[in-house]
């Protein structure tokens, strides 16, 4: 298992990385090259990410209805939108069944290639930012 992991810019929103954002890579990696608490730290805060994404992900079935909305390339396409009768548990849930948006399927490897949402309740942005958790 690696000790930790390595975001290095490659394009961001589609542009060569500025001089800054190069900068601020750079001391990403000096900083974890060393320091060993450095490394624990992202180490355990990627692996609560991708716990908390799995999650959000397992909510999919229950949290939306689904449309299909033809095809895109060789996936299919789905529109989703909150599902009415889905009491989320949680704020992040809460969010996340806030959305509307697009997926797309790869058809023949049947596994999600892309998820494209926006926020459509602005009540539940107020009530989080309200409450301190953005």
């Amino acid at each position: 298992m690696p000790e930790c992991w390595l975001v290095w810019p490659v394009a961001i929103d589609g542009h060569p990385p500025t001089e800054e954002e190069w900068k601020h890579a750079r001391e990403q990696l000096q900083r974890l090259e060393n320091n060993a608490d450095a490394r624990k730290r992202n180490r355990d805060e990627i692996d609560a990410d991708g716990k908390k994404s799995a999650e959000l992900l397992n909510l999919l079935p229950e949290a939306f209805l689904f449309a299909r909305a033809g095809r895109e390339g060789k996936s299919i396409r789905l529109k989703f939108r909150p599902n009415p009768k889905y009491r989320p548990s949680s704020n992040e849930a809460r969010v996340f069944h806030a959305m509307e948006g697009v997926l797309l399927i790869d058809e023949k490897q049947t596994r999600l290639a892309k998820l494209s949402g926006r926020e459509t309740d602005v009540r539940c942005r107020f009530r989080i930012w309200n409450s301190g958790q953005a």
